[in-house]
């Protein structure tokens, strides 16, 4: 069994979806790693002003992003010429470099002109978010190219270096004169430092696309910019009407439980990262079958996931935070069914990109996002629940308008009746986690729960364990499953 178990770890993607993992928990996880002592020194009220700026920041990376990467994953990956790939992938780091520049400068000049005096933000935390924006998107490319080449031990060293570097400093600034601005500075000071070195380590070098290339890639990319910016209706504009409507403490023990969703994002990221920049070259070589089953893969760890984070959190939150926070642990579970969904619709969309027809996630991101943010709105003086829960209804008919266009478009052969089971087990499942207060009782489901849904899975087929006999110098067995 040791040796079988070996023989599965050193399979190469499990290899990379491990240092992927690792990466993903020291570069997105940071806040939630220094959350107990971030709290300790921040009140609610200083929480929910950084979560004020760091949502802000999100926004206007995705409007001045223009979503460019994207063009890397579906034009430059499947490329096979490595010299045209290279010559590609400058052109498009280039192009969304001077991008993002020049619209994170006019955005600047409309912010100081007429926006300044009407927001909690400082002239200070502008700049800072002016700084962000300019290198998210070309730093976004950077690191698409490093996972596109299978340099995971690259991805991860630059992980690594930035952890150190940003607790370091946070932990620095939190002990000798806590501030919001200072504390936030660090991050966009490690997002700078990445890009230049990524870029330098790349060897990319200034090169402009073509007009034509340039609009081709625009042409493509920028309704998922815009499709990207109505589903952050779904996923961070809430946090505007929670400010609107309640005190920035309120907002800050919000933020509390929406990190312990992203803990959910970041765990399933290894899976993104490995999966995504192959999936197409992945079903013009090896057919649909192949795809469906590395899709079932993900929704299968998905679900597992969110149960245990949820239950996970709950304990963290009630033992390890002080009691200023502990209304969080009852919006966890709100939270990672939020959250739950969106990934899901992720990993349904293939037919949707395939087809190119990304327009229609625009127009469905549209439908799902007024109709969620409408009630919100109308329902903010109801609490951060009922905000939370139109949020939930949103992002299903998300998944439903995009899983119904995607197989229209392309249909791929999911076993469907035990995915649904799956999923509906899966949200009860966290959803019971309302209703609890017990640190004992969520330390018990935290294992239960789990187990019963991997139990499922191997009754419903997704989880096959046998040996299987292989040729050549090693004579070994592997364990092949779908998990």
């Amino acid at each position: 069994m040791q040796r079988r178990i070996s023989a599965w770890l050193q399979q190469e993607n499990i290899k990379s979806m491990s240092l992927y993992a690792a990466s993903l928990l020291m570069m997105k996880g940071t806040s939630l790693i220094m959350l107990p002592f971030m709290a300790t020194y921040l009140t609610p009220s200083e929480f929910g002003h950084l979560e004020l700026l760091s949502v802000t920041t999100v926004f206007f990376s995705l409007l001045v992003g223009l979503a460019m990467h994207e063009n890397l994953y579906r034009f430059i990956g499947t490329l096979q010429k490595e010299n045209e790939r290279y010559a590609k992938v400058c052109e498009l780091c280039t192009a969304s470099l001077a991008t993002s520049f020049i619209l994170a400068l006019l955005l600047a000049s409309l912010f100081f002109a007429f926006f300044q005096s009407a927001t909690a933000i400082t002239s200070q935390q502008a700049l800072l978010i002016l700084i962000v924006i300019s290198v998210e998107a070309p730093l976004a490319i950077c690191l698409a190219w490093l996972r596109l080449n299978n340099k995971a031990w690259v991805f991860f060293k630059v992980s690594l270096v930035t952890l150190i570097t940003q607790i370091s400093l946070i932990v620095w600034i939190l002990t000798t004169s806590p501030s919001v601005t200072l504390i936030f500075a660090v991050g966009a000071l490690c997002t700078v430092c990445q890009t230049v070195y990524l870029y330098i380590h790349n060897r990319f070098r200034i090169q402009l696309p073509t007009f034509v290339n340039h609009k081709h890639y625009l042409k493509y990319a920028s309704p998922l910019m815009l499709s990207a910016i109505v589903a952050f209706g779904l996923s961070g504009a809430e946090r505007w009407i929670i400010a609107e409507a309640h005190p920035l403490e309120t907002l800050g023990i919000y933020a509390v439980a929406a990190k312990f969703a992203l803990a959910l994002g970041i765990l399933i990221q290894p899976f993104h990262m490995w999966w995504m920049p192959k999936r197409f070259e992945l079903l013009e070589t090896q057919g649909r079958n192949k795809v469906v089953y590395h899709t079932q893969q993900g929704i299968s760890a998905l679900c597992i996931l969110g149960v245990s984070v949820t239950w996970v959190s709950q304990c963290f939150i009630m033992v390890a935070l002080p009691n200023t926070y502990h209304l969080a642990s009852q919006l966890v579970s709100i939270c990672i069914i939020i959250m739950l969904l969106k990934e899901l619709t992720e990993l349904l969309n293939i037919g949707v990109l395939y087809a190119q027809r990304t327009q229609g996630l625009f127009y469905i991101n549209i439908v799902a996002t007024v109709t969620a943010l409408s009630l919100a709105w109308s329902l903010k003086g109801a609490g951060v629940a009922a905000i939370l829960l139109c949020l939930c209804l949103g992002q299903f008919i998300r998944i439903l308008l995009v899983t119904y266009m995607s197989q229209s478009l392309y249909r791929l052969p999911y076993n469907t009746k035990p995915l649904v089971a799956l999923v509906i087990i899966s949200i009860i499942f966290i959803s019971s986690g309302w209703f609890n207060s017990s640190v004992q009782v969520a330390v018990l489901m935290s294992v239960m729960q789990p187990l019963i849904i991997a139990m499922f899975l191997y009754k419903a087929g997704f989880i096959k364990v046998h040996p299987k006999a292989t040729k050549g110098n090693e004579q070994e067995n592997r364990m092949e499953h779908t998990l």
